[in-house]
């Protein structure tokens, strides 16, 4: 029996090149996330949020139905389950769990 060596003794191995710099970066600045809660049919809050999709002020809407089964995202008849303040969907939404 040959050692595992000396069976692939006669393959030669090439180098590969070395894969493209994804290029420059930045440094020191997070880009700003803008507040995904509706305003109206066709508009959305656009504040800067600092968790997730949502604004400090529409959080604070979330933790006011906080124990309740009702979804505080304008609209919604789906029922919060979990009782967050949202339901399942729309907590992954506000929370930058899926795209809006």
């Amino acid at each position: 029996m040959n050692a595992p060596m000396e069976a692939s003794a006669g393959i030669e191995v090439q180098p590969q090149p070395a894969p493209p710099s994804p290029g420059p970066t930045r440094v020191g600045r997070r880009p700003t996330t803008r507040c995904v809660w509706p305003t109206d049919y066709r508009n959305t809050c656009r504040r800067p949020t600092n968790l997730g999709h949502t604004c400090p002020e529409h959080v604070s809407l979330v933790r006011r139905n906080v124990g309740t089964l009702n979804c505080a995202w304008p609209g919604c008849t789906r029922r919060a389950w979990d009782r967050k303040g949202l339901c399942s969907f729309h907590w992954k939404v506000a929370f930058d769990l899926i795209d809006p």
